[in-house]
């Protein structure tokens, strides 16, 4: 069914909207530049698929698997993504807007570059990922994994981190991503001895 959709959207340059799919798999299908409105996925598996350009507006996503996938320069706005894997996927320069993602794994994904405004981080798997250079406005975390992330050039000032892990993460040599971010005592614990600090 998404084959044909996304065939019929490329030949008459019609928008993808009001839509569910669910279970479907699709290997290396091109993506591209579409535009996804009020679409639900559910349960589907994406294997080297091309999403970049592409613009979520309003949609759902669940249970879905789209590691590997690329979504480059890509645009969100209101959507959800929710249980969902999306290890090493490629997101770089993307725009997420008022945003939901949830009990998902993103993995070794790479965020570097990428608008992050008014966004909820919940339940997530970060561990490793790459999410330099990252633009953060009024975006919540709560109890995720942010343990190996490289966070190169984020400033995190007034980000609430306490609840999340963050051992392990990368910053540039003058700490400067950690001012004004909100820790636990444990955690300022760890982020002491990055800095050199000896705790007695």
């Amino acid at each position: 069914m998404l084959e044909q959709l996304v065939k019929r959207a490329r030949e008459e340059e019609e928008i993808l909207e009001d839509e569910t799919i669910t279970g479907e798999t699709v290997s290396g299908l091109d993506l591209s530049r579409l535009d996804f409105r009020r679409m639900q996925f559910f349960r589907c598996r994406f294997a080297d698929c091309d999403f970049s350009g592409a613009e979520f507006l309003c949609c759902t996503w669940y249970g879905c698997d789209f590691s590997r996938c690329r979504f480059s320069e890509s645009y969100w706005k209101q959507t959800l993504i929710q249980a969902c894997r999306g290890d090493a996927a490629v997101f770089a320069d993307s725009i997420f807007r008022q945003c939901r993602l949830q009990d998902s794994s993103f993995c070794y994904a790479n965020f570097s570059g990428v608008v992050l405004e008014e966004c909820l981080f919940s339940g997530m798997q970060c561990r490793q990922a790459v999410l330099a250079r990252v633009k953060l406005k009024k975006t919540r975390w709560q109890s995720t994994d942010l343990t190996g992330a490289e966070l190169f050039q984020t400033p995190l000032k007034g980000m609430d981190l306490s609840d999340c892990e963050i051992a392990g993460i990368t910053v540039s040599e003058s700490f400067s991503e950690l001012r004004g971010v909100k820790l636990s005592p444990l955690q300022a614990v760890d982020v002491a001895r990055m800095l050199g600090v000896q705790i007695v």
